[in-house]
């Protein structure tokens, strides 16, 4: 029997999120797909498939979360304790524990924490500058977040004595951050700075997968097509299942008849206001 366009579509997906580079360089607090890469491909239940195609119609965060928790739940090396819990201290959220997850064959139980991020780079700055498009989200700041905080939720809970009475402690804390960087489209490569992220042992992964970004009104956006957001990870033409995202609607990804790889085009003097963003970011930190 033959797949359905949209089953296709999330075992791309799939693979995609074992496959993908970090967007870190390597360490020993990240974690990768390489663990899960040799597990048996199984077809999708009725529940599996609608609730990831659920997620694929959603916000990309949780859709990659869904995926993550899929290829676990669908593991036999790993068992699933915990996933999206929420530690609260004093009638207050701590912070949320993306993933509680036991190695079958050591034992181990890991804590990880998922983060799929798009940032661009923008030039002309002494020291290299990763934001999202939004122009509010700091690559640096996000790093440092999920080092300083996340990472440390359980170390955190336990000080508090909020540690979930019925989860076991980890023994391990990890990092899974995959995603796509963009350069200037005339840039066509990673060629920029150093990038170390302060307070953290982490360092820009330059084996990351790199894209370009173009203002509109310049050639990047002619003869291409929008894809939608799920789209975004593998960067190729939307499924035809799913309605691409209008045109008219920027920031957003475009593809090229002849390409599979994405061209985030972004609204007119976006660097002019990158550049604000960054020097407003800085005085705040000063």
């Amino acid at each position: 029997m033959n797949e359905h366009p949209l089953e296709r579509a999330i075992r791309a997906d799939l693979d995609w999120v074992l496959t993908a580079p970090s967007l870190l360089a390597p360490h020993p607090t990240l974690w990768s797909g390489d663990a899960l890469q040799n597990e048996p491909r199984r077809p999708f239940s009725a529940e599996q498939l609608a609730s990831l195609s659920r997620a694929r119609r959603g916000k990309l965060g949780r859709y990659f979360e869904a995926l993550v928790a899929y290829l676990f739940l669908a593991s036999t090396g790993f068992r699933v304790l915990a996933q999206n819990r929420s530690i609260v201290a004093d009638k207050r959220t701590l912070g949320e524990l993306d993933l509680l997850v036991q190695d079958l064959a050591t034992g181990q139980i890991i804590h990880l924490e998922l983060a799929l991020k798009f940032y661009l780079w923008v030039p002309g700055q002494r020291q290299a500058v990763w934001i999202g498009s939004g122009l509010h989200d700091f690559m640096a700041d996000k790093v440092q977040r999920l080092y300083q905080h996340q990472l440390r939720l359980p170390e955190l809970a336990r000080a508090r004595q909020c540690w979930p009475s019925d989860l076991p402690y980890p023994t391990e804390h990890r990092l899974w951050m995959p995603g796509r960087l963009y350069v200037p489209e005339s840039s066509q490569a990673l060629g920029v700075p150093y990038t170390h992220f302060m307070d953290t042992p982490f360092q820009l992964n330059n084996q990351a997968l790199v894209s370009s970004w173009s203002e509109h009104g310049s050639c990047a956006h002619r003869s291409t097509r929008s894809i939608c957001k799920a789209d975004w990870l593998m960067g190729e033409p939307p499924v035809s299942l799913l309605a691409p995202e209008p045109t008219h609607q920027l920031p957003a990804q475009f593809i090229r008849p002849e390409s599979t790889v994405p061209v985030y085009v972004l609204p007119p003097n976006w660097q002019n206001d990158a550049t604000s963003a960054i020097q407003q970011h800085k005085n705040l930190h000063d």
